[in-house]
Order: C-alpha cells, then sequence, then structure tokens
C-alpha cells in the first residue's frame, strides 16, 4: 500500500447514534460491577457511517494548523529505537518509555511555544488485540485495540477534573483565578507505516458543540468524561496516507478557552478504509496525552 497515493478516499467511521433516548439519559459505561446486570452496564449505541469523504494532507501537511484545524502533522525522527515490545508488561523497557515521554515533552514545548508541559498518560494500541478497559488493569504496557469511535478525549468538564489530578490544588485555583490558558494534547505516532485503520481527525470548525455529546465512564471511585460524536454531513475528515513512524499527528483535546458554537478539540478515531486482501500486518501505534501550561511567568 505504500506506493499508493490518494487525494481524497471514501471511508467507514463509527459515530454515536443519534437516539431520542440521548435526551432523556445520559450515555454511560459502567466498568468494575459485576453486581449490576450486563444489559444494564451501558446505554452506549453506535452507528456505522458508509461513504465518508476523507482528504488526504499528503504533500499539503503544512496546510493544518492546531489553532485552526485542531491538529497538524509534524516531521518528527525518534532518537529511539522505538518496538511495541519495549512498551509491553513482559518486555518492557523502562529507560525507553521514560525518555520517549521526555521526547514528546520536548516536540510539544517547541511546536506550542510553551515552558511547561507535563505527561499525564500513554497508550500502546495495536489491530487485533484484546479490547479491555482502561478500569480492568494498567492499561499501559499492553496493547489496546484502536479507538473504532469518533470521540474527543476530554468533555469540558472531564478536562477540569483531569487538572485536578495531576497538577496541585493550589496551582489549579491560581489558573482559575487568573484565566491562564491551559491546552491537553495528544502526540500520535505509528511505530510501522500505517496500512489499515488510520487515524483520521476532523478539523474542529467543522464541527458544532451540538454535534458533541458528554459520555461517563464510571468505575469505582472514578468518573472520566469524554465526548462522543454524531454524525454531521459538514464535518470535514482528514487524513496521512501511508503515514509513517517519522511523521507525527498532534491534535488538540482540550482547551480551557472555548469558542461558543465549535468544538475546541479534534475528534478522531480509526477509520475503515478499502485495503489489499494481501495486507495483514495490524496497525501499531503510541499516543501520549500532555497538560501544556501557556503564560507563565
Amino acid at each position: 500500500m505504500s506506493s499508493l497515493r490518494y487525494s481524497s478516499m471514501l471511508a467507514t467511521l463509527k459515530f454515536l447514534s443519534d437516539l431520542p433516548l440521548y435526551d432523556l439519559e445520559k450515555p454511560y459505561e459502567l466498568c468494575g460491577f459485576p453486581e449490576v446486570p450486563q444489559s444494564n452496564r451501558t446505554n452506549f449505541q453506535f452507528t456505522n457511517h458508509d461513504n465518508i469523504k476523507l482528504e488526504d494532507v499528503r504533500g499539503q501537511e503544512k496546510t493544518c494548523s492546531i489553532d485552526s484545524h485542531g491538529f497538524a502533522f509534524v516531521s518528527h525522527a525518534s532518537s529511539l529505537d522505538l518496538k511495541s515490545q519495549y512498551f509491553e508488561r513482559q518486555t518492557r523497557d523502562e529507560a525507553i518509555v521514560t525518555k520517549y515521554l521526555q521526547e514528546c515533552i520536548e516536540l510539544v514545548k517547541r511546536e506550542m511555544r510553551v515552558n511547561r508541559v507535563v505527561c499525564i498518560d500513554w497508550r500502546l494500541r495495536r489491530n487485533f488485540a484484546e479490547r479491555k478497559t482502561i478500569y480492568e488493569d494498567d492499561s499501559r504496557y499492553f496493547a489496546i485495540p484502536p479507538a473504532s469511535v469518533m470521540h474527543c478525549d476530554f468533555s469540558e468538564e472531564g478536562g477540569r477534573n483531569k487538572l485536578t489530578v495531576h497538577l496541585p490544588p493550589e496551582e489549579v485555583t491560581e489558573l482559575t483565578k487568573k484565566g491562564r490558558r491551559v491546552q491537553f494534547f495528544n502526540v500520535w505516532r505509528p511505530l510501522l507505516p500505517v496500512e489499515n485503520a488510520p487515524l483520521v481527525l476532523c478539523d474542529r470548525r467543522s464541527v458544532r458543540r451540538s454535534d458533541l455529546l458528554e459520555a461517563d465512564k464510571v468505575s469505582p471511585g472514578l468518573i472520566e468524561r469524554d465526548y462522543f460524536v454524531k454524525y454531521d454531513a459538514g464535518q470535514k475528515w482528514y487524513w496521512l496516507s501511508n503515514q509513517r513512524p517519522d511523521e507525527v499527528t498532534i491534535f488538540k483535546s482540550w482547551d480551557s478557552c472555548n469558542e461558543a458554537s465549535t468544538a475546541d478539540c479534534a475528534p478522531h478515531g480509526s477509520a475503515t478504509i478499502p485495503v489489499s486482501e494481501s495486507i495483514s500486518r495490524p496497525r501499531e501505534s503510541l499516543e501520549v496525552r500532555l497538560i501544556a501550561l501557556f503564560n507563565e511567568d
């Protein structure tokens, strides 16, 4: 597939179903509550939408930016020999993990021109991996499948809650009091050239706030809040064909300065695309989540 070149392509994307149900109750998923009947553990319902046009940015990567689209493509070869086994439980290499996370911190500092960046999480993803939730075990150190549902990592409230987890309370109070801007970013890197299940991203300006529906993912002692995306024909979706390990996607997943009518994050997920039957190599990728703190003294 590496020899193929697309200007645009039709793909299948999965969205939260647009149901009257969600006018009555919030989307939710319960994990770690074995006493709850299986039928009551979630009300998530999703719909596959076919023939979604994906614009390929290959050859025009610089036309996308964090400020406008909510995502950017950056040429960045890691100094490390990145292999998936270094990030998995039985064969992990803590030195490589630590160095790679620091690389991502420095990359966001450089690209966003910010002095302080805090790493809060990372994930290894692989096609065909067993589906596990983040509540069953430490989701680092085992591969999880690509996220197939179009989403944003944090809702407005979910992002504010996350700040209180990773920053001291007095710092969160100070940030809020002074109105300092805080943004969350995801640094996404394939470990092999992407042949299937590519990362696709939506121009945030084409996503209305009403297209985003907050969902609660509940486990004992923890509630994570993110956004699922409802399909709208006006949404504009993009991908980078044949994305290589030295081609990194940086996208914004939360912003303390919210716009009134459009999304401040870049909805994203993996797409189902037509590929050759001979292609069976799974997609492997690393994603690192970070907080960028702006306007510090």
